[in-house]
Order: C-alpha cells, then structure tokens, then sequence
C-alpha cells in the first residue's frame, strides 16, 4: 500500500510533549510507518499519537511487550492532555 505521510498537528503534538515532560517522561518525536486511526482523522480534526516504548523496540508483531508500568504512564499522559484540553484557557490548536 502507498499512501502520502500524514503530519499530525503540531500543537496537539507540543501539547503531548509538555504534559510528558511535566510528568517527568521522556519525549522523542518519531515518524511512524503503520497506519493509524490518526492519519485518517487528521484530514478532518486536529489529530497527534502517543507512543509508549516497547521491549527492544518491537512494534506491530506477536512479540510486542510493554510493560503495564510504561502503560500506565502512557495512559497518565493522555488523561493529562485530556485535561488541559478541557480545561486550560489556552492551548495550541
């Protein structure tokens, strides 16, 4: 399959960016390759991913492992982002 990348809006992507770094998480920006539900509501709404790291980097295989801590974390992050989109005055989108 061949489609066009999809860039995700950059301030919902900032906005996942600092409630990560205010949360003591690491934060890298990654380009991803698998379709997500994403590159089809980002034509339509204001749309960014959340990744959490998986054991040796495997993504998208049976062999897929994180762990329930760092999945924790990522569903911390999201609530918080939640947050400051329903609640902060000002925010990047």
């Amino acid at each position: 399959m061949t489609t066009e990348p999809t860039p995700m809006h950059a301030g919902l992507a900032s906005l996942l960016e600092r409630v990560c770094l205010d949360k003591g998480l690491s934060v890298r920006s990654m380009v991803s390759g698998a379709g997500h539900d994403a590159q089809l509501f980002a034509r339509i709404c204001p749309a960014a991913m959340l990744f959490v790291p998986s054991r040796g980097g495997v993504s998208h295989s049976p062999d897929e492992y994180t762990s329930p801590a760092l999945l924790a974390e990522g569903a911390a992050a999201l609530t918080a982002c939640l947050y400051a989109l329903a609640y902060e005055e000002e925010w990047p989108i």
